[in-house]
């Protein structure tokens, strides 16, 4: 929209002034300039990314010491492209062929809540939602993966976002 335009104007200055050093897909380091998103959910922590490398759905970005990753389809703009990120607070692990592999996830529930970095699950229906590496494809409805301590059965799977893979 016009605000994005007036903006091309002024992101080098934001990214100079306001810039924060990032690595996308644990490449070398660059510059973005991040803001709180205005569409706050009750539970998860986004985030609005600028910055001039492109960026996709399913990227896992490195900001302060933390994992996000690209959550929505990426829109270039004349010297930028902007990018909804989404804080990936946990790690989940699979073991195929005696190899662990390991992803940043975010967790989603309909009953899930949070205290002092505490999760708790009230219900066993669990998405995660890692970024489509190429091991992801190896997991099987049935596969068992180890996460908040609890070995967790793998019931299906939603290809449908680009980038992204809702293991459930």
């Amino acid at each position: 929209g016009e605000m994005m335009a007036v903006f091309d104007d002024i992101f080098e200055f934001y990214k100079k002034e306001f810039g924060k050093t990032i690595s996308i897909n644990n490449d070398e380091s660059t510059v973005a300039y991040i803001q709180d998103s205005s569409l706050k959910s009750s539970y998860f922590n986004d985030k609005i990314i600028f910055c001039e490398e492109e960026i996709k759905t399913g990227d896992v970005i490195t900001y302060q010491d933390e994992k996000w990753i690209v959550i929505t389809q990426s829109d270039k703009y004349k010297n930028y492209n902007v990018a909804t990120i989404r804080q990936a607070d946990f790690v989940t692990k699979f073991v195929f062929y005696g190899t662990v592999y390991e992803a940043p996830c975010i967790y989603m529930n309909q009953s899930m809540t949070s205290r002092n970095n505490q999760v708790s699950l009230t219900d066993s229906k669990t998405v995660c939602v890692v970024p489509h590496y190429d091991w992801v494809d190896n997991i099987k409805v049935e596969d068992r993966f180890v996460q908040f301590g609890y070995f967790w059965k793998v019931t299906g799977f939603d290809f449908t976002k680009d980038g992204l893979v809702y293991i459930h």
